[in-house]
């Protein structure tokens, strides 16, 4: 029961080679994200964009970089967590990129967060 138990929390471990934090989780919840990537990547391919999916399951890095300017974190869940969102994909998007969240509950549209003026400045 306890194997169980510590399996299915998202653990946090600093890794003492680098500076970076290695996440383990579920399996379940991999693939659960890992299927949300995919989504979003293909709505934004749907749509005629260039999208470039990044390193997963790195803490250090977004999901997807659209068009070479939009850095996508794609999240799924039942409860929005958008401050803690905001605050990891902010801290990792590289100068030059737009930090965004594309987040989805069960059942619900995908909805994309992105700075009002970043996305106002690249609008046609």
């Amino acid at each position: 029961m306890r194997s169980r138990l510590v399996a299915s929390l998202l653990l946090v471990a600093e890794d003492a080679s680098s500076d970076r934090s290695v996440y383990v989780m579920a399996a379940k919840s991999r693939t659960k994200g890992y299927a949300g990537e995919v989504e979003v990547a293909h709505v934004f391919e749907q749509a005629g964009h260039t999208v470039q999916r990044l390193q997963r399951n790195r803490s250090d890095m977004a999901d997807l970089l659209v068009d070479g300017w939009l850095y996508v974190d794609a999240k799924r869940g039942e409860r929005v967590k958008y401050a803690e969102w905001k605050r990891g994909v902010v801290r990792v998007t590289p100068n030059g990129a737009t930090p965004s969240i594309c987040h989805r509950a069960n059942r619900e549209d995908w909805w994309l967060w992105v700075p009002l003026l970043d996305f106002a400045e690249r609008m046609p």
